[in-house]
């Protein structure tokens, strides 16, 4: 089995597969260049994983319309990018709240239950961009560490999202969108703005106005 694998080069591919419920042969797993998982129905939790410590390319959680949990909490740094996508079942990033950097850029869309990004309060550096596309459920969009974002920002279509939490990001190295968040206060967009160091275009549009 795998129960003994604590390292892999190249990439651990976890997709397609029908009638996986869970991933427990990993449990000891401590780094991976890349790791997927894809397309897996039944999957319900990345739970077992807790000895993660890096993933030195990417790590893609996305298609997996069962996943509830997720369980790597000593996942420190990804080297490349993070895509959390269409994952529907998906309520919180808990899992992830050790992550202090990715090297490339952060993606979180079409996650229809997911409520907010508390999982990923320590991360404090993203070295690309950042792109939150429509979340319906997103209320909360708390990243209180972040500091820098190296490339662009975008947050756009999710409709439930009320609130910011990006007091400490100092600089957006691209440009910021923020858009056609519905419930969003326009008000709390331009104090984001007017606090934030962005060194391309700004847009703002089709927030809430009347507050």
């Amino acid at each position: 089995g795998l129960s003994s694998l604590e390292s892999a080069v190249g990439d651990v591919d976890i997709s397609t597969n029908a009638a996986l419920t869970n991933i427990d042969s990993l449990s000891n797993l401590k780094s991976v260049d890349n790791l997927s998982f894809f397309h897996n129905l039944k999957l319900t939790t990345i739970g077992n994983l807790s000895s993660l410590e890096s993933v030195g390319g990417f790590l893609r959680i996305a298609d997996n319309v069962a996943l509830i949990n997720l369980d790597l909490t000593s996942l420190v740094s990804v080297g490349h990018y993070l895509q959390i996508q269409s994952n529907y079942a998906l309520t919180n990033l808990d899992g992830l709240d050790s992550l202090e950097s990715i090297g490339g850029y952060l993606y979180v869309s079409h996650n229809t239950a997911l409520t907010s990004l508390a999982g990923l309060a320590s991360l404090g550096s993203i070295g690309g961009y950042v792109y939150i596309h429509l979340n319906n459920a997103l209320s909360s969009l708390n990243l209180p560490n972040l500091t820098t974002i190296s490339s662009y920002l975008t947050i756009g279509d999710n409709p439930a999202l009320t609130s910011l939490e990006l007091s400490n990001l100092a600089t957006v190295g691209g440009s910021l969108t923020l858009i056609n968040n519905a419930t969003l206060c326009q008000s709390l967009v331009d104090a984001f703005v007017t606090d934030t160091t962005v060194s391309g275009s700004v847009s703002t549009s089709g927030n809430k106005d009347d507050c």
